[in-house]
C-alpha cells in the first residue's frame, strides 16, 4: 500500500514524472501499471508542446470493452 501523502516516481525512463499514492494504489489494485508507462510515453511529447507540467489523464471504457486515454 502506498502512502497517500507521498509522491512516487513510476518510470525509470521518465524520472521526473511522479504520481500520487492514490494513483499508485489504483495501479496495484487494478494491475494496470502498463497505463503509467503509456502516460509516460505520450506525456513527454506534450510537455515539449506546452509548458504545462500537470497532466490530467482520463480513462473511459468504450462499448467494445477497450479504453480511451485522454491526456490534458
Amino acid at each position: 500500500m502506498y502512502d497517500l501523502d507521498s509522491r512516487y516516481k513510476f518510470n525509470s525512463f521518465a524520472p521526473n514524472y511522479i504520481a500520487t499514492g492514490n494513483v499508485m494504489n489504483s495501479c496495484e489494485e487494478l494491475s494496470c501499471h502498463w497505463m503509467m508507462d503509456c502516460i509516460a510515453s505520450y506525456a513527454a511529447d506534450l510537455v515539449k508542446l506546452k509548458a504545462d507540467y500537470l497532466k490530467i489523464v482520463t480513462v473511459t471504457l468504450d462499448k467494445k470493452g477497450g479504453c480511451v486515454f485522454q491526456i490534458e
